[in-house]
């Protein structure tokens, strides 16, 4: 989004200085979403620097100092591990959703399994959950994404499918 009527039309048309200026857009709410969910507490990359449209921010690492793999390419080895995997991801989203953001798009390839637990990485499509009428769409959809993929290693995830109509969820309560 951006307030200059002017720019907003020209990234509307697709004009040269309409894409430098969605592009722009795009790498500064990226780098807005990193900064807001790590100072809410929500297990993402540290941020370190963000300047003319670089950002730099900490090498993920898993237990032995190496980068971190991610979740797929690391899945968990037993039912119990894959359960609270589950639990701990789906509080990292709903601290996502209090800090008034959705992912936007989840999933095991975007979940860094670091030495200090799973860490959400990719934002550049993040969701404003208050100003998007597709939120609950969204919120569900990464909830979903990641219970799918680790049902695979604990059937006993699938239970789990109505987890975002926990009355505790705030906007997403049941009716």
């Amino acid at each position: 989004e951006v307030r200059n009527s002017r720019t907003r039309r020209a990234m509307e048309k697709g004009s040269r200085f309409g894409q430098a200026a969605a592009e722009e857009a795009w790498k500064n709410a990226e780098a807005d979403s990193l900064y807001k969910l790590h100072e809410q507490g929500v297990r993402v990359p540290t941020p370190v620097l963000f300047y003319e449209g670089i950002l730099l921010m900490e090498l993920v690492r898993d237990a032995e100092g190496q980068p971190a793999p991610r979740l797929v390419e690391a899945p968990p080895q037993t039912p119990e591990e894959a359960e609270a995997l589950y639990l701990d991801l789906r509080a990292q989203v709903v601290r996502t959703l209090c800090a008034d953001l959705i992912h936007g798009d989840l999933s095991p390839y975007n979940i860094l399994m670091s030495g200090s637990g799973p860490t959400i990485i990719d934002f550049p499509q993040t969701v404003a959950a208050a100003r998007n009428s597709q939120a609950e769409f969204y919120f569900r959809r990464d909830l979903d994404n990641v219970r799918q993929f680790l049902e695979g290693f604990s059937t006993r995830l699938a239970g789990r499918a109505g987890d975002i109509r926990e009355p505790d969820w705030g906007p997403f309560q049941a009716q």
